[in-house]
């Protein structure tokens, strides 16, 4: 027996060539009742951390010191270049890099304090994450994110399609500059253990749209995608 969410891609497949009516009131109300039927779990610690390997890992092919975190204030953030983390924990089971920030003598401190082993440490200069983060006084309009609606979307999407990166998800109703990478996105939820309504901030066109959690010690960063 085939399950809702394989239904309706096929359906959408079908859809491609055939242009009916009918097959888009059908995928609507199929995509309705997986959405009705989605749970969803804050996911655990454990969870979080293989969500924050996978992220790190594939950061890598990006450039290889993404696979590391590093210190934010009393935090850690971590990139990819094209999305960015502040996570309210003074350390992670991963690499650590430092940014120019730092003197020797403060990372010792930090890597004594922390008890990192020598192994974890990566010599190479991390970009600083703070120029990154845009002033929360330059904002420009704020919308809200259905975690519970994009995540029965999500399941419904072509696994191919994702896996080559080619699925977007438009945040912000119909203005087309605000599209995102849909695992960029899911990847936020998780590893943010986003729940509910959570709001989305925007900051302009080309500029990265920000998901703040704890008082804003927590930070989700994503630029979006231009659709042409």
């Amino acid at each position: 027996m085939l399950k809702l969410e394989n239904i309706s891609i096929e359906l959408k497949n079908i859809n491609k060539e055939v242009e009916s009516y009918q097959i888009a009131e059908l995928i609507q109300k199929i995509d309705q009742e997986v959405l009705e039927n989605t749970s969803v779990k804050k996911p655990s610690d454990k969870v979080v951390l293989n969500a924050i390997k996978k992220y790190l890992n594939e950061s890598e092919k990006i450039r290889p010191l993404l696979s590391c975190w590093t210190p934010f204030d009393d935090r850690v953030a971590f990139t990819n270049s094209y999305s960015l983390f502040v996570l309210d924990k003074k350390t992670l089971p991963f690499n650590v890099a430092f940014n120019s920030d730092f003197s020797e003598d403060e990372k010792k401190k930090f890597i004594k304090e922390n008890k990192i082993e020598k192994s974890r440490i990566n010599e190479g200069c991390y970009p600083n994450l703070k120029n990154v983060i845009p002033n929360e006084m330059n904002q420009l309009d704020t919308f809200k994110l259905n975690v519970k609606s994009f995540l029965a979307w999500y399941k419904v999407q072509d696994k191919k399609e994702l896996k080559n990166k080619n699925v977007l998800y438009n945040l912000g109703d119909d203005l087309e500059p605000y599209t995102v990478d849909a695992n960029l996105l899911k990847d936020m939820i998780t590893i943010l253990q986003l729940e509910g309504v959570v709001c989305v901030e925007f900051y302009g066109d080309c500029k990265p749209c920000i998901i703040r959690k704890n008082a804003g010690r927590e930070i989700g960063l994503l630029l979006p995608v231009k659709k042409y």
